[in-house]
């Protein structure tokens, strides 16, 4: 199968990938992000990210992405990771259309994003969110359509992927943000880390989800007093004996006074270590476990 690339759609994210990871088992990356404002009624104030005003209502974001298909391949639009903060109760879902000349599948997303209310959908398998769905080979626009019944303030973000299945690989490096919606005060500081620059990670010891797969967030800044425009990090995951697993480099643009990205891992089970080189030629490590779920 050939990748046209790996999408990462978010505005808020000023992060773009100058460097591929090793292997990929995802056609398509999205980063979705908002600021939910709702009282007991509105209205509608949407951006590109999709911020949240009415308490229910509909996002078309359409031809968001083009994937290219050569063989015929199974598809699952899948979530990798969410976060909701803030006193938000919030129910999120829609649906996925792939487009390609005649051809065209609409792939119902019910409950992509639930916290607080409850969720309702069809007792039944849904192809390509479920289960497989078979794709013939072409290029494919994707647009997605959100909805969404809401009320509270807060905040949100979601990473949803279309993944190839069977496609296997050891460890995936997704750029999700540019920093975490909530506190890390608990998170776990890279050794030699400084007021200067810093990597952060959520958890160095995960179990593997029901996908096979481990997950752990990252948190990567410099500070920058003066001057501008963007600098490249570089990421990479080692395995045993040293070997890369995962690589990534980002060009990433200043927001204030720091670079910084928030990192999406998702690794095997195993033992490994997450290395970040700065643009500065100063790296960091932390180690990072993943046991068998």
């Amino acid at each position: 199968m050939k990748i046209s690339l790996i999408v990462v759609l978010v505005i808020l994210v000023s992060a773009a990938i100058v460097g591929g990871i090793i292997a990929s088992r995802y056609l398509a990356v999205f980063n979705i992000r908002g600021v939910v404002n709702v009282g007991e009624r509105g209205y509608a104030l949407i951006d590109a990210v999709l911020n949240i005003s009415s308490d229910r209502g509909t996002k078309v974001l359409r031809n968001v992405a083009v994937v290219d298909i050569e063989n015929e391949t199974s598809i699952l639009f899948r979530i990798l990771d969410r976060e909701v903060v803030g006193n938000v109760k919030l129910c999120l879902g829609g649906k996925a259309i792939l487009e390609s000349g005649s051809r065209r599948y609409v792939i119902s997303m019910p409950c992509l994003l639930v916290k607080g209310m409850p969720c309702y959908r069809v007792q039944m398998v849904i192809p390509g969110y479920d289960a497989p769905l078979r794709v013939e080979p072409g290029r494919y626009n994707v647009s997605l359509v959100l909805s969404w019944r809401a009320v509270g303030r807060g905040s949100f973000r979601f990473t949803l992927a279309i993944e190839k299945v069977g496609s296997e690989v050891r460890a995936e490096i997704i750029p999700v943000g540019t920093k975490p919606l909530g506190s890390t005060s608990s998170w776990v500081v890279a050794k030699g880390s400084t007021r200067s620059y810093a990597l952060l990670v959520d958890k160095t010891v995960v179990k593997a989800g029901r996908d096979g797969y481990g997950r752990v967030r990252a948190w990567v800044w410099m500070f920058s007093s003066s001057g501008g425009g963007k600098r490249v990090f570089k990421i990479v995951l080692l395995g045993e004996e040293g070997r890369k697993v995962a690589r990534l480099e980002l060009s990433v643009e200043k927001h204030g006074v720091y670079y910084q990205v928030l990192l999406l891992v998702l690794v095997k089970p195993g033992r490994y270590v997450l290395r970040v080189t700065y643009p500065t030629g100063s790296a960091l490590e932390v180690p990072i476990e993943v046991l068998n779920g």
